[in-house]
C-alpha cells in the first residue's frame, strides 16, 4: 500500500472507489484561492490523473471516480453560484458536466451492469428521491424513484452479493433504521 503527501493548508476531501477484481482508486480534492485540484491515485500511491478546476467553480462537494472502458474517470459536484454542477474528467480533461438544481446532493457511481463501464448516481439528500442516473460523459440514462432510509442518508455502492455488478446500499446516518439494498440485475 503506497502513501498520498497532501501538502496544503487547504480542507482535503477524499474518495474511494472499487470494481471486482481490478485495484482501489483513490480521489482527492483541495480548493486553493484560485483553483480546485482533483487527483486520482491507485492504492499504491500511484498518481494516476490531475483535474484542475478554475473559474466560477467554488469546490467540491461531493467526489468519487468511475471505470470508464478499463480506464477510469474523477467524478465531483462542484458549487457554480447558487447551483451545483456534475463534473466528469479523464485525465486533465473534462469530458462532461450537467447542472443540478441548488441543493445538497449524494453521489455515488460504480459499475451497475458489469459490463465496465460506470453508471453516475445523483439524488438530493431527502428521504423521498429520485436518483438520476448518468454515464461517464454526464449524459442523463434513466430517473428512480427511491425512498431513502431516514432523513439523513449515504450510500455504498459495491458487489455485494458477487454477481459481478455493483449494488447500491443505501444506510441512515442518523438512526437504526435499516439499510435499503438495490441490485440493478
Amino acid at each position: 500500500v503506497g502513501s498520498l503527501v497532501m501538502d496544503t493548508p487547504n480542507p482535503v476531501l477524499l474518495a474511494f472507489s472499487q470494481v471486482a477484481g481490478q485495484d482501489v482508486r483513490v480521489a482527492v480534492a483541495t480548493t486553493g484561492a484560485h483553483k480546485t485540484v482533483a487527483e486520482l491515485y491507485s492504492l499504491t500511491g500511484t498518481r494516476l490523473g490531475v483535474w484542475e478546476l478554475s473559474g466560477t467553480h467554488q469546490g467540491v462537494s461531493q467526489l468519487t471516480s468511475v471505470p470508464n472502458n478499463g480506464a477510469w474517470s474523477l467524478v465531483a459536484i462542484v458549487t457554480k453560484g447558487k447551483t451545483k454542477e456534475l463534473i466528469t474528467a479523464v485525465d486533465a480533461k473534462t469530458i462532461g458536466s450537467v447542472s443540478l438544481p441548488g441543493a445538497d446532493y449524494r453521489l455515488a457511481a460504480g459499475d451497475l451492469d458489469g459490463r465496465g463501464q460506470g453508471s453516475i448516481m445523483v439524488a438530493p439528500a431527502v428521504v423521498s428521491t429520485t436518483v438520476k442516473l448518468y454515464n461517464v460523459s454526464a449524459e442523463w440514462l434513466l430517473s428512480l424513484q427511491v425512498r431513502a432510509p431516514g432523513p439523513k442518508w449515504d450510500w455504498a455502492v459495491g458487489d455485494y452479493n458477487d454477481d459481478g455488478r455493483a449494488d447500491v446500499v443505501m444506510y441512515p446516518t442518523d438512526s437504526s433504521a435499516p439499510s435499503r439494498v438495490y441490485d440493478f440485475a
